[in-house]
């Protein structure tokens, strides 16, 4: 470029400064946007499960009470909607099929008996109170269902397939 000549995409080169200034001045100084956090949220007949999604359904997005968002479910019944981090609120979707809600928690290692329960909870593999504790008989079924709907082998017990099939649904 020399001296005084144009440049396409606007201003032009010039003598005095240490700079050149290209373009309209919008530059925001950073080489990248920000990215936005987004969450995505499955609303499906079956919770934790892809396989009955309500797909193109009409929903409304409530965080802490307030709508903040509403429109129709994509194809695979998944909301997307953007946030700011730390997720700290509770959402609720409501849907003609009925009220889904997501509240935030910390959640223990997923290898702890714990962090297992939590993620199938998360998942919506809820244990019935009156069927006993999940590690019981009586209360391992929402394993085996769980293992059941990924295609793997059913076992009532916590072990590495089981922790590991849960990993790869939610770290």
């Amino acid at each position: 470029v020399r001296i005084g000549d144009a440049i396409d995409c606007g201003g032009t080169a010039q003598t005095g400064s240490a700079n050149v200034n290209i373009g309209d001045g919008s530059w925001s100084g950073k080489a990248f946007d920000p990215i936005k956090a987004k969450m995505q949220l499955l609303v499906s007949l079956t919770p934790g499960s892809d396989q009955h999604p309500y797909s193109h359904e009409p929903y409304k997005l409530y965080k802490d009470g307030g709508l903040i968002q509403q429109g129709l479910t994509d194809e695979n019944g998944r909301v997307e909607f953007e946030y700011e981090p730390p997720w700290t609120s509770q959402l609720k979707i409501e849907t003609d099929m009925g009220d889904h809600i997501y509240a935030p928690s910390a959640l223990s290692p997923t290898e702890s008996e714990t962090g297992v329960q939590q993620r199938m909870d998360l998942l919506g593999f809820h244990n019935d109170s009156d069927l006993g504790s999940a590690t019981q008989a009586s209360g391992a079924q929402r394993y085996e269902h769980f293992q059941g709907m990924h295609g793997d082998e059913t076992t009532p017990d916590i072990d590495n397939e089981l922790i590991k099939r849960i990993k790869s649904v939610m770290p």
